[in-house]
């Protein structure tokens, strides 16, 4: 019973870790992305990585403001969506 209880809280968190590298690896790709095209609009790194426009805001939100890798021109918020352009640091 108690073998089973741990191999199920190691299961979680191994697919908790496969969640953060996945997300770490796209902010990689958009970082990448970003860097070759400067001056980049949110829809045109949503296509690139296959995320909705929406999603994608929210990720390039989390860079710049946790990560602190990228930076928005303007207010960065939901109304402007169409309007930020993304640079790296």
């Amino acid at each position: 019973m108690a073998t089973k209880k741990l191999y199920d809280e190691l299961s979680k968190y191994i697919q908790h870790q496969h969640a953060i590298d996945a997300q770490v690896e796209l902010k990689n790709k958009i970082r990448s992305y970003i860097a070759k095209n400067q001056n980049s609009r949110t829809q045109c790194i949503a296509d690139f990585v296959g995320l909705s426009k929406e999603e994608a805001f929210q990720l390039l939100l989390d860079m710049m403001h946790t990560d602190r890798t990228i930076r928005g021109s303007g207010r960065c918020t939901v109304e402007r969506i169409d309007d930020i352009l993304w640079a790296t640091m």
